[in-house]
């Protein structure tokens, strides 16, 4: 059996499934990088939280832009979850 869910059956399943756990990892970024900015001390951290706040915005811009490209919904996914990139909850074949 293998590690990934039954609904991966392309590589363009696979790709949707990576870049919703990237685009998930951004979106948590822009969450916590504000909080880090503001509990820093030191200004030149403080800058650099900001500016990769704006850098992680840019990448996300992009993964929408490429979830488009591909058809796919833009949407994060939990690392781990096995719902498919359709949203469909499905682990090893059986319905959850």
């Amino acid at each position: 059996m293998g590690l990934f869910t039954t609904d991966i059956k392309t590589m363009n399943d696979l790709f949707i499934h990576q870049l919703q756990d990237i685009y998930y990892a951004e979106k948590q970024l822009v969450k916590a990088l504000p909080k880090m900015a503001e509990k820093a001390t030191d200004q030149q951290l403080k800058q650099g939280f900001l500016s990769h706040l704006d850098e992680t915005k840019t990448h996300i811009q992009r993964l929408e832009d490429v979830f488009r490209m591909h058809g796919a919904e833009v949407k994060g996914r939990l690392p781990g979850d096995r719902r498919d990139h359709r949203g469909s909850r499905r682990c090893r074949g059986r319905n959850r």
